[in-house]
């Protein structure tokens, strides 16, 4: 495989990034991330690579929190204090409106709540900032460091 070969599933989540608009959007680039980092790492190609691919991830789960957030403030998705009981049926809530729900978006509060910290912890400048440091010390990226 040449190098350029290597580079491709890169390539398209930079463009992807660049594109993403949508919730849709930023899931898409997140999983083409993902499975670029496992690509990398099951190839041996290394930290950096490994890492680069991630970078991706995490700036697409980013962008789905802030993604998020924008959809609850313009009340396009239900907060869980907006759903409502079904009168009869226990555990079984809908959302008011019509809104859409976290399971319609096909999250879980805890991933919904990790994307919007993500966006809302730091300005764009403090994250990317924070991003080269990782990259730059070497270390494998985590959702941890973040």
């Amino acid at each position: 495989m040449n190098t350029e070969q290597a580079l491709s599933p890169i390539t398209l989540a930079s463009k992807m990034l660049a594109e993403a608009s949508s919730f849709e959007d930023f899931r898409g680039l997140r999983d083409t991330a993902a499975a670029a980092r496992a690509w990398a790492k099951a190839r041996g190609m290394g930290i950096d690579a490994e890492n680069h691919a991630f970078e991706y991830v995490l700036r697409a789960e980013r962008g789905m929190g802030k993604t998020l957030i924008e959809m609850a403030e313009s009340g396009q998705r239900a907060a869980p204090s907006q759903w409502v009981g079904r009168a009869g049926v226990a555990n079984q809530h809908v959302p008011a409106d019509d809104m859409l729900t976290l399971p319609q978006l096909g999250i879980t509060r805890n991933e919904s709540a990790k994307f919007q910290r993500l966006a809302r912890e730091w300005t764009d400048e403090e994250f990317d900032r924070r991003m080269a440091a990782m990259v730059q010390s070497g270390v494998r990226l985590s959702k941890v460091n973040f």
